[in-house]
């Protein structure tokens, strides 16, 4: 859609929680279209069997939330092993610019919150050079509840971008 109007790449992605899996998925896959990614509390493709190893429950959206979802999001955690088994084969893309955003999470956090924590630092080594840089009183929509430092943390990135 952006080269039929006039918007050439390479571009850079911009993954929010399951869309992270998507635009890890997108850049292994399109590596020649993509000059950075932005994983912004994103789920890392195997935090499902951490948090299920863990015994921890709420591992995945549970049904009854599922179920209230608008129909594509359902569809997405219809998907959701299968697109994590995509993102596992597919592999990380290599020699991008790559920016993990995630929440804070406290010492005495629960431990769904702490499994995610770890993850989030785990994600960041997936990508070789990648930062990896965390809101301090966020949540887990970091663009929302640290605006402005979302914004200069991508803005930084984006002036570090090659393409």
């Amino acid at each position: 859609m952006l080269a039929q109007i006039g918007v050439s790449g390479p571009y850079v992605l911009v993954g929010h929680s399951v869309g992270g899996l998507f635009a890890e998925y997108y850049a292994a896959m399109h590596p020649g279209e993509v000059a950075g990614l932005i994983l912004e509390d994103s789920r890392p493709a195997d935090f499902t069997r951490r948090c299920e190893a863990a015994d921890v429950g709420m591992c995945t959206a549970p049904a009854l939330a599922v179920r209230f979802m608008p129909n594509g999001a359902q569809g997405e955690f219809a998907a959701l092993s299968q697109t994590i088994a995509q993102v596992e084969v597919a592999g990380p893309v290599q020699g991008r610019d790559v920016l993990v955003l995630s929440r804070s999470v406290e010492p005495n956090a629960a431990a769904f919150d702490r499994i995610w924590s770890v993850a989030q630092n785990d994600l960041a080594l997936r990508y070789p050079g990648s930062r990896h840089l965390v809101a301090s009183r966020s949540g887990h929509y970091v663009h929302q509840d640290q605006a402005e430092w979302f914004v200069s943390s991508v803005v930084a990135l984006l002036g570090d971008v090659t393409c």
